[in-house]
């Protein structure tokens, strides 16, 4: 199977691969003779166009607007070339900067359509473009763009239907892409970080937002996992992070425990068990605690766990927060009580860990419960 052009996705092995260029769109093409400012200008008038939620699926229908959109975000036909992530931080922006967030904006908008997806990912390379925008425009110094926020964007509403999720995955550069967006993006020591209106703080929100729902496809959860580098990119984020970004990365550890292939390898990396246990213990205003709660549950299904779990300090946080919801069911506000008790359930079929949980009294703990008229 060759490896150049743009053959299907399916049939691609996941390799690093440097961006598409102009010649290997496989059919000969002139150079466009307008000028920059009029390439700008057209891919503004695009954009403007695609706002509409009528004009989405007109637009996506022709094809050469989109291959045109793919080859300015690339730089293409331009006097001088956009800004890389390795180019100095002090470097000025070119029209070929502005034009390419426009066309990445324009892409961005007709993703919001579902109806567009087949159209977005047949277009040749489109794709590994956004993901190439999304590193390019995020500076190892400096953090991301909104050009980056709008590439990561359109990846996350690409990657929403369960059919399309093993071949955004698949596709050469998006996980590399993403992990790169929320690894720079990082809160920098002593800078406090707004919430609204920062670039990196939407970037990594978006990335980590599309990287859960890749993680959710049944197919990609044991190959996510054993991606070079993801987990511990994961665990950076959990680790700086005490917003929305940090609840998404909790959530990806949940995809990975679903699979049952994987509880055991999850809890004998090491990184990921304290990871867990510490969420579960001091996040108390966020979805990351639930998440971290059903992620430990999960893992305890499988009975080689249940020591680990145990060792790790697990029990705490799940009684805690048992005892905090209260002895009457009806009463317990979200779903995070009810794991708890599945966590119990799944512990209490392993023997060597049942003296354990009855010197912490799980039976007084549970008993209210059975007295339940339900």
């Amino acid at each position: 199977i060759s490896t150049s052009g743009y053959g299907p996705m399916e049939e691609r092995v996941v390799v690093s691969v440097p961006p598409p260029r102009f010649q290997e769109n496989g059919i000969p093409r002139c150079k466009g003779v307008a000028s920059d400012k009029a390439r700008l200008h057209a891919c503004i008038a695009i954009m403007n166009l695609s706002c509409g939620k009528s004009n989405k699926v007109e637009i996506t229908n022709i094809t050469e607007i989109l291959e045109a959109m793919r080859d300015v975000m690339l730089g293409r036909h331009f006097t001088s070339t956009p800004k890389k992530s390795s180019s100095p931080a002090s470097l000025a922006g070119t029209i070929a900067d502005e034009a390419r967030l426009k066309a990445t904006t324009c892409i961005k908008n007709l993703s919001n359509a579902d109806a567009n997806d087949a159209a977005l990912l047949g277009t040749p390379g489109l794709v590994e473009t956004l993901g190439f925008v999304a590193e390019a425009t995020c500076h190892p110094e400096t953090g991301a763009t909104t050009c980056t926020t709008h590439a990561c964007l359109a990846l996350m509403n690409l990657s929403i239907s369960k059919a399309n999720k093993n071949r955004v995955f698949r596709t050469p550069g998006v996980m590399d892409a993403l992990m790169a967006v929320i690894t720079r993006t990082a809160p920098k020591d002593n800078v406090a970080e707004t919430t609204g209106k920062n670039p990196s703080f939407e970037a990594r929100v978006k990335a980590c937002s599309a990287l859960s729902n890749l993680a959710i496809g049944y197919d990609n959860k044991i190959p996510m996992f054993n991606y070079p580098g993801f987990v511990e990119s994961i665990l950076h984020v959990i680790r700086t992070d005490e917003a929305e970004a940090r609840t998404k990365a909790c959530s990806i550890l949940w995809s990975f425990a679903a699979e049952m292939k994987n509880q055991v390898p999850v809890v004998q990396r090491g990184d990921i068990l304290p990871a867990l246990v510490s969420v579960a213990k001091e996040d108390t205003t966020t979805e990351a605690r639930f998440k971290c709660v059903a992620a430990l549950t999960l893992l305890a299904e499988s009975p080689e766990n249940a020591v680990p779990l145990l060792h790790a300090g697990s029990l705490e946080p799940l009684m805690n927060v048992l005892q905090e919801a209260g002895p009457d069911p009806t009463q317990w506000r979200g779903q995070t009580a009810s794991w708890c008790v599945g966590f119990l359930m799944n512990m209490a079929q392993c023997d060597e860990v049942v003296p354990a949980l009855l010197a912490e009294g799980i039976v007084d703990l549970l008993a209210p419960l059975i007295a339940l008229d339900h």
